[in-house]
């Protein structure tokens, strides 16, 4: 059985797919782009930053969301370098981890380099692929362009970064 969050999607989808096609022809001009962008929106929708957000709102944080695949050890992010993307795990896991302490261990729908992307510090931490992984990539110059429209994944964030200093206190 489809999930009705999935029937609501899919349904906001192919009814807005005669306008996206007017509005932006490349979205949708490939059978298998299109069942890209589908799975990219399926899954923001059920991601806590962006639940929030309208279908609309969700098709623009689609497009703008590159899909990356890392192999295992493979490093996503580096301590001390300087961080301009977000990334939101898609499927498989990374450790996080500062001067060899392991901070976390996150898989699907966590997302890494929240900081970075919003004060432009360097990152806080590496973070290192354990197995086979799939990552969604923000740029900060987009996101931020988001987030002026957006507000709500600005308070989303927030309590994403509340939660995570609280399992360290």
């Amino acid at each position: 059985d489809i999930s009705p969050l999935l029937k609501f999607t899919f349904s906001e989808i192919l009814n807005e797919s005669e306008e996206l096609k007017k509005s932006d022809p490349s979205i949708i001009s490939k059978e298998a782009d299109m069942f890209s962008l589908i799975e990219k929106i399926v899954f923001l929708k059920e991601n806590t930053l962006f639940s929030e957000l309208n279908i609309n709102e969700i098709i623009h944080i689609a497009k703008i969301a590159r899909e990356i695949e890392y192999m295992p050890n493979n490093n996503v992010i580096k301590q001390g370098e300087k961080g301009d993307t977000l990334f939101i795990i898609i499927s498989g896991e990374v450790k996080v981890f500062s001067r060899n302490k392991v901070l976390a261990v996150l898989g699907p729908g966590n997302c890494i380099g929240e900081l970075s992307i919003i004060d432009e510090e360097p990152r806080s931490a590496d973070v290192v692929t354990t197995q086979k992984s799939r990552v969604l990539s923000i740029k900060r110059k987009d996101f931020l362009l988001t987030l002026k429209d957006n507000p709500a994944i600005s308070i989303n964030i927030m309590q994403v970064m509340a939660g995570r200093l609280r399992k360290l206190i």
